[in-house]
């Protein structure tokens, strides 16, 4: 859990692209067994409406944890799709779609307009696991609120970085609690969080 929040791919991909403030939105596994019919093609920020098709507003860090290709289910992809130049006419239709394969440790990187889906698994045995970490901009409201489910002794091994994809950051007065706090500042959740406040704002 902690070690993929940790990973170096986070630091080269995510706030190059999401700029400041990012956080993920949720942190996933996708198990697809032999017989698995797959799922819809889909893009991951279709929770937004009205649309922005013009703007990507997340970014997904797909795991391999065992090889992927076509057979096992490898994730379809509608190429060029991310720009808005083609989406499906059939959700339910993977036509015209390609699919992701690579090996065990791969690490695939897409962003929220690419229309995609889990791929029909066709092997005879076997499992195909992946983990997905989507990351999304700071004033994207999260599909998992981290800083509730988060266990209080998993929160206190984060590091800092960690602690900004949990959401625990202030970014833009966004994300503060007990009134507000500078830009920027990494939050712990208090033990008491409803408390007495003076006029000028300061605890009582």
């Amino acid at each position: 859990f902690i070690d993929l929040l940790e990973h170096t791919l986070v630091d080269e991909f995510i706030p190059d692209f999401l700029d400041d403030g990012y956080h993920l939105s949720s942190y996933t596994a996708n198990i697809n067994r032999p017989g698995s019919k797959g799922m819809g093609m889909h893009m991951d920020q279709i929770t937004i409406n009205p649309a922005i098709p013009q703007y990507p507003l997340g970014l997904n860090l797909m795991w391999f944890l065992t090889d992927v290709k076509e057979e096992n289910g490898g994730t379809r992809i509608l190429p060029k799709s991310h720009n808005g130049l083609v989406a499906p006419d059939n959700m339910f239709d993977i036509a015209g779609t390609t699919f992701a394969s690579g090996p065990a440790a791969t690490c695939l990187v897409f962003e929220s307009r690419l229309w995609h889906a889990t791929g029909p698994n066709v092997a005879k045995e076997g499992e195909r696991p992946v983990i997905l970490q989507f990351y999304v901009r700071h004033f994207v409201r999260p599909q998992e609120n981290f800083t509730l489910s988060v266990a209080p002794e998993v929160e206190a091994k984060l590091s800092d970085a960690a602690r900004q994809a949990m959401g625990f950051r202030v970014t833009a007065t966004l994300g503060g609690v007990e009134g507000f706090r500078p830009d920027g500042t990494l939050l712990r959740r208090p033990e008491k969080p409803i408390i007495a406040l003076k006029s000028d704002g300061s605890k009582l």
